[in-house]
């Protein structure tokens, strides 16, 4: 029953800020004086209701059984459609697909098990934009496209298991947002930025000397045409991504840090009060000095705002520059709604299961690791950063 009650005291710690008619112009100031990315995206989406934004091509899996996808013109993809690939010693070839579909995802929010869910029961290949973390664990990785180094990268579809999608491929990209330890300088980004991101990712090179490096490459967007796009609980997902941040203490053997932050609910108060400590000057340069007011006793403060500005900024890309159809998809739509959730995204997709669907295994909650005080001042900051469109696809995190 607690977890219940301090959700309701969210939800009407809210509602009754929200009769506050100082409080809608303190809104309204925070919006207008965004720097840079807050600014750009909340002018693009004020004020557009949900359904408008549903009827040119973003929806809410939450909210609709059957979702309408609204198609638009792929144009003329000889440009970008490269000509078969060329391998000596093979007798068939497989053309590679014609368009991408982004998966675009805050990390930590369900991304491998959605490309396990696809390679597995629809037996067909995904991409990523990053060769050189996915070559690292067991394959080798090569140019989707023929003749275009900078990716995005898959399998070799003529040695692989599994076959070419015929519309779509499934393409990972985290949009910028894979680093744990870097301050606003690098989260704030401006509109164009983030676009540029999305399509960027990092392929491996020989050195002079042959050591392998890996660099950082880019592609053009204009091969993408859908994007799924993964949300998590905001609360879970910073907790997870506490998690991931452990995993690399223990690759690179940092065993002062792992003790300081033990896996518990203690470790993760202790970093965060680290990190909060650490990016403390840079936030008091470039926060607004109400955003600092608003999150200052927030348990790892930066994630959350940089969750909030990553949601704005991926719905702005897909909705405002690219106009492609776009499909949201919450972490716990896996757990509450399976097969409807993998029926709507396979048709998405253009594909069709083989098998029976890939088995989801639900991540843990982590309502304990903040308090009630802490959690409301979240979801209080969170909405006045949020975009309409955003804030539509979280509120539920907060009832």
């Amino acid at each position: 029953m607690k977890g219940r009650d301090d959700s309701l005291l969210i939800h009407n710690t809210i509602s009754m800020t929200d009769s506050s008619e100082s409080f809608r112009e303190c809104q309204m100031n925070v919006i207008r004086n965004r720097i840079a990315v807050i600014a750009t995206v909340a002018l693009l989406f004020s004020g557009v209701p949900l359904l408008l934004t549903v009827s040119t091509g973003i929806i809410p899996l939450r909210r609709r059984i059957n979702p309408p996808v609204i198609e638009f013109p792929l144009g003329d993809l000889s440009d970008v459609a490269p000509s078969p690939i060329h391998i000596s010693n093979r007798k068939t070839q497989r053309p590679p697909p014609s368009a991408l579909a982004w998966l675009m995802s805050f990390p930590n929010s369900g991304t491998s098990y959605t490309m396990r869910l696809i390679t597995r029961t629809t037996k067909t290949l995904v991409a990523t934009n990053y060769q050189k973390t996915e070559s690292s664990e067991e394959r080798q990785l090569y140019p989707v496209y023929s003749g275009h180094s900078e990716g995005p990268f898959w399998p070799d579809p003529n040695q692989s298991q599994y076959r070419t999608p015929p519309s779509y491929v499934l393409t990972k990209t985290h949009c910028g947002s894979r680093c744990n330890d870097c301050g606003p300088v690098y989260y704030l980004r401006d509109f164009k930025d983030f676009e540029t991101l999305c399509s960027t990712g990092s392929k491996l090179e020989l050195s002079p000397d042959g050591r392998e490096e890996s660099i950082t490459v880019s592609y053009n967007i204009t091969q993408v045409k859908r994007a799924v796009h993964l949300i998590r609980n905001p609360f879970d997902n910073v907790v997870a991504r506490f998690h991931l941040e452990r995993h690399r203490m223990v690759k690179s053997n940092e065993t002062d840090k792992l003790a300081r932050f033990p896996n518990s609910r203690e470790g993760f108060r202790n970093f965060c009060g680290y990190m909060n400590h650490r990016w403390h000057d840079e936030v008091k340069r470039f926060w607004l000095k109400d955003e600092i007011g608003m999150m200052r006793d927030i348990p790892c403060r930066d994630d959350f705002f940089r969750y909030v500005v990553w949601h704005n900024l991926a719905f702005a890309v897909t909705h405002e520059k690219l106009r492609i159809p776009s499909l949201v998809v919450h972490y716990e739509d896996y757990e509450e709604r399976f097969k409807e959730t993998v029926s709507e995204l396979f048709d998405f997709l253009d594909l069709e299961p083989e098998t029976e669907p890939y088995p989801f295994h639900k991540g843990h909650a982590y309502h304990d690791y903040f308090t009630t005080d802490e959690r409301i001042a979240a979801a209080r900051a969170m909405k006045i950063i949020s975009t309409t469109t955003t804030w539509n696809n979280i509120v539920h995190y907060f009832l």
